[in-house]
This record gives structure tokens, C-alpha cells and sequence, in this order.
């Protein structure tokens, strides 16, 4: 496939040859021809979500590469590498259309558990989402969620999701990058997500790491499609409860001349529940009075070699009508966004992403004491990951700055009220290490709140320890901080109303548990200890 002239750098990126979209965690593999190397004869790397590998740290030799991903057609090839150059490749895997009489099934997600930490974190595709049995035919992130350890949800009170005890406002939702203040619908089993568009979704449920910040409770990490690089295409879906469409396509094609190509996705997702579920739900007196609308689009340029920036936005309306004969709720969430990723000459990869939001959320009673939050912000982040043969190193910083709009009445007609503006610059590392059994990954995230004067020093530690081939013993734990509180009434036993309050300026008690109380800022420590065994190739336990 190529020839370059120390140590050489073997990078590339992996595409489905029938859409064009990148393939994440797949295997690749370097094995060593040459009997002169017999220090290390394989070298690996799996494939992140844009489908980019970096092996580096290759002596100079012959190899052959192997690429596996579950359904798809394994690819062979020869490379030869030499000096301290970078080899950079673009492989496409064609889909397996072929029935075997005998076929070893390699799970890739099994492959990456030994690689990788990987405490309290799942990892979801939509296929995995679709094959999840769905309240109306419809399959969504919400419902898949709620059947995940350590997960509960408020149902019909506003779809509220709580991990591990944290309430809403203290789990970080990330859509590309972009901060994301309520991704669920009031009635709690639907996302504002289509499951069509999803990618990948990791949820850590706690002790993650020192990328991510400035919530204590827990981390969803969204990453969205590009959409098809080869033809238009698109999908309808209706059911009892709403209708969704998707449309996707190439605005440029690849040309022999041109790599590069301009891909867009659009969806649309409504219901109609208010008016439906009087029809098919009659036992229901006066029906369901839960409805929305979600919009989202996104325009995506490739290089075709790995590089790549992205255009988004998003809007979800939800309303919820004369709920139990005494009250109307509406929320409003819009943002938008740009992300890229840039491969450079060497074994770097360059992260970055700005993106602004805005959720509003609005209560009309009998009392006609309006209740009414507001949270925006612009959030901007820029990364940078080195890797140094299977270890890797990831540091970046990231600016936040947020606005928080309060009013609200107790049921004694007192008033509260709040605006204030915060704003907050990050920095952090964090290392991968592999030594033999031992993976560590420690890290180090500070945190300084602008408003309040203060800083926060938050050190992280991940590690796995592999005691055979089937049995591992894990461990994940760190400093978490915010400056957030989730607002609202414990008086009423139904109440879909949660609005957001900036710990800033609040009348903060003088002792807490017996203890001085000095600052605003809300902290958690996190320690996470886990067991994973392999009863078989296709049977994990965690």
C-alpha cells in the first residue's frame, strides 16, 4: 500500500465503503513480517468515532495490516515502513454479504475492554437501541437508558433522568460537544434525539475523567452521524405516538481530482399524543396532554483523510397541556454549534469545538403565579491527543459562560427571583499508560469560576488490572465540582417543573454536616471499584 523512510507513524481512517461514514472501535492491526523483529511483532490501535487510528512507535520493516469489525469483510493488506516518517492511509471495508460454513465472530467492543479503563461507562450504537423492546414501536435513547445500572427516571414528572442520586442540572450532556441542559421530553420516554442519527453515546455514570467537567454526578457524551457520502437517501416512522423523518446526502461528492466531501442530515420528530392517545388510549380520561416537536440539522465537511469540521443546531419545543386539569407547561431548548478535527503531519490529533445554548422552561397555574428558568451559555473546547505507541496523552483547555433567569412562587405566595451570569476557564491532562497487566490513566482538571474567585483542583485516577485473559479488576475515582442547583418545590408530589439557580451570591448557611461552610461551589468525590469476567467470546459480566 506504501513505503515511507528510526520509528515510523502508520495513521489512517477507516470508512464504510457503502455510505461513506466513518467506523468507530474497529481493530487494526500491525503484524511484523521481518524475523529480525522479535521485540514486538504486533502493534494495534482501534479506531475512534471519526474512524482515525494512530499506531506509532513502528520499526522500520514489512507488515501486514489487518483491519476486523463485526459485519463487515475483514481487509489484508501488505505495508512496508521505514524511517521516522508517517504512513497515512484510507481504507474502506465493504459490508460481509457472504454465508460461511465456519466464521469466528471477534467482538470489537471485547477487544477494546483490554485496552481501555473503561469504568462506569456504557457505550451505545443506535443498533443497540433498536434492539431494545419500545413503548409505541418507536425506540429512543431515553427508554434504553432507564434499563442502565444506577439509572432512574421520573417518568411523567417532566422525564427527568437521575444517575446515581445526582438530579438533572448535575449530569453533563455533551450533543457533538455542544452543552445540552434537558436532552428528555416531559413524558419521560422519549429523548429529543433520533435514533437514526446517533453514532455513539457514552454514558459514565461516575469516576470520569479529567476531560470532562463542571458537573459532579455524571457524563453523556453524544456524537451524531455526518451523514451518507454516496447517494440521498432517507426514512419516515409513525406510530401511536408521533411521526419521525430523516433525510441525509451528499452536497459534493469525492472526485478523483478531489477527496474532500460536504454531507448534510436533517430531522424531524413530533407528536401528537395530545390528540392520539384519545383515540387509542380511551380508558385515559381526557387523554395524554404531551406533545413536541424536535428539529436538528447538520452540515459536515471531510477531507477524506481523516480531518474534518462540522456545522449543527438543533430546537425542541415541548408543551404540556391543562396537566391534571390545573396546570400548562412549555419548554423551549435551541442551540448551535461547529466542531473539527484536524489530523496533523505527525501522530497528533487536533479537537476543538464552540457552540451556544438555551433552554427555557415556563409554568401557568390556577394560582395565575407564573412560574418561569431560563439557563444559556456558550461553551468553547480544544484538544489535543499524542499518541506514543500504545500510551497516549490528552490535554486541552475549555471556556464556559452561562446566564441563569429564576422566578418562582411557594405555595404561601412568596416570591423568589434570581439572575445572575457566571463564567469559568478549564484546563487539563490525562495519561494513558499500559504496562503489561497494568492500564493507569491518571489525570488533572482545574477549574477557576470567574464570579466567585475560586479554583478548584480536581486530580483523577483510572486503572485496570488484568489478572488473566478473562478476569479484570478496575478501579476509577476523582474530585468533581459545579457551580449549579437544581430548583424546585419538594412540596408538591407531582410537579414537572425544575429550574435552574447559579450558586452565586446564594445566602449560604455558616456550618454544613458540623463543618464551616466557606464556599458556593458544590463538590462530589467519586471512588468506583469493578470486577469484569468473560464467560465466553459473545458473554461479558460487569
Amino acid at each position: 500500500m506504501g513505503v515511507v523512510k528510526g520509528q515510523a507513524t502508520v495513521r489512517g481512517v477507516l470508512f464504510d465503503s457503502s455510505n461513506g461514514e466513518a467506523i468507530p472501535f474497529a481493530n487494526v492491526t500491525l503484524v511484523a513480517q521481518d524475523s529480525t523483529l522479535q521485540s514486538r511483532r504486533t502493534y494495534g490501535a482501534a479506531t475512534d468515532l471519526g474512524g482515525v487510528f494512530v499506531i506509532s512507535k513502528v520499526p522500520t520493516g514489512n507488515y501486514t495490516i489487518r483491519v476486523r469489525y463485526v459485519g463487515y469483510e475483514e481487509i489484508v493488506s501488505p505495508v512496508s515502513v521505514a524511517g521516522s516518517q508517517t504512513l497515512k492511509l484510507k481504507l474502506n471495508m465493504n459490508r460481509s454479504a457472504t454465508l460461511l460454513h465456519t466464521v469466528e465472530i471477534r467482538d470489537s467492543r471485547a477487544e477494546e475492554r483490554k485496552m481501555q479503563t473503561s469504568v462506569s461507562v456504557e457505550k451505545i450504537t443506535a443498533r443497540q437501541i433498536e434492539q431494545m423492546p419500545s413503548v409505541g414501536g418507536q425506540s429512543d435513547l431515553a427508554q434504553y437508558l432507564q434499563v442502565l445500572p444506577g439509572v432512574s427516571s421520573t417518568g411523567d414528572q417532566g422525564g427527568q433522568l437521575h444517575i446515581r442520586g445526582g438530579s438533572m442540572i448535575q449530569n453533563l450532556c455533551l450533543l457533538d460537544g455542544m452543552i445540552v441542559y434537558n436532552p428528555f421530553h416531559s413524558i419521560g420516554l422519549y429523548s429529543i434525539f433520533e435514533t437514526d442519527m446517533l453514532l455513539n453515546v457514552d454514558v459514565y455514570t461516575g469516576g470520569f475523567g479529567a476531560e470532562y467537567g463542571g458537573r459532579i454526578s455524571s457524563v453523556m457524551d453524544i456524537t451524531t452521524r455526518d451523514g451518507n457520502k454516496h447517494r440521498h437517501s432517507g426514512s419516515v416512522g409513525l406510530n401511536t405516538f408521533g411521526a419521525s423523518a430523516m433525510l441525509e446526502g451528499p452536497l459534493k461528492k469525492e472526485t478523483p481530482q478531489s477527496k474532500s466531501t460536504i454531507t448534510y442530515i436533517l430531522s424531524a420528530k413530533n407528536s401528537y399524543l395530545s390528540k392520539s392517545s384519545k383515540v387509542f388510549y380511551p380508558s385515559i380520561e381526557g387523554g395524554l396532554p404531551f406533545d413536541y416537536m424536535d428539529l436538528y440539522g447538520k452540515l459536515t465537511l471531510n477531507s477524506g483523510t481523516g480531518s474534518k469540521v462540522s456545522l449543527y443546531g438543533f430546537r425542541y419545543d415541548d408543551s404540556v397541556h391543562n396537566y391534571q386539569d390545573v396546570a400548562n407547561y412549555h419548554w423551549v431548548n435551541y442551540g448551535l454549534g461547529g466542531r473539527f478535527s484536524v489530523l496533523t503531519g505527525s501522530s497528533a490529533v487536533l479537537d476543538g469545538a464552540v457552540a451556544y445554548s438555551d433552554y427555557r422552561i415556563g409554568l401557568n397555574d390556577v394560582s395565575g403565579l407564573d412560574k418561569y428558568s431560563a439557563i444559556n451559555g456558550l461553551n468553547m473546547s480544544f484538544d489535543v491527543t499524542n499518541f506514543f505507541g500504545q500510551n497516549r496523552l490528552k490535554c486541552g483547555m475549555s471556556m464556559e459562560s452561562y446566564s441563569t433567569d429564576y422566578l418562582f412562587y411557594n405555595s404561601y405566595k412568596l416570591r423568589t427571583e434570581q439572575q445572575e451570569h457566571t463564567n469559568s476557564i478549564s484546563g487539563y491532562g490525562t495519561f494513558r499508560w499500559i504496562l503489561d497487566k497494568w492500564i493507569l490513566e491518571p489525570g488533572l482538571r482545574y477549574i477557576y469560576y470567574n464570579s466567585l474567585s475560586e479554583g478548584s483542583l480536581e486530580p483523577r485516577l483510572a486503572a485496570k488490572y488484568k489478572c488473566s485473559d478473562k478476569l479484570r479488576l478496575k478501579f476509577s475515582g476523582g474530585m468533581y465540582s459545579q457551580v449549579f442547583l437544581d430548583a424546585r418545590s419538594d412540596n408538591d408530589i407531582v410537579n414537572l417543573f425544575s429550574g435552574f439557580l447559579t450558586s452565586v451570591h446564594l445566602n449560604e448557611p455558616a456550618t454544613f454536616s458540623g463543618r464551616e461552610a466557606s464556599s458556593c461551589v458544590r463538590r462530589s468525590s467519586h471512588l468506583v471499584l469493578g470486577v469484569e469476567y468473560d464467560f465466553s467470546p459473545h458473554l461479558t459480566t460487569n
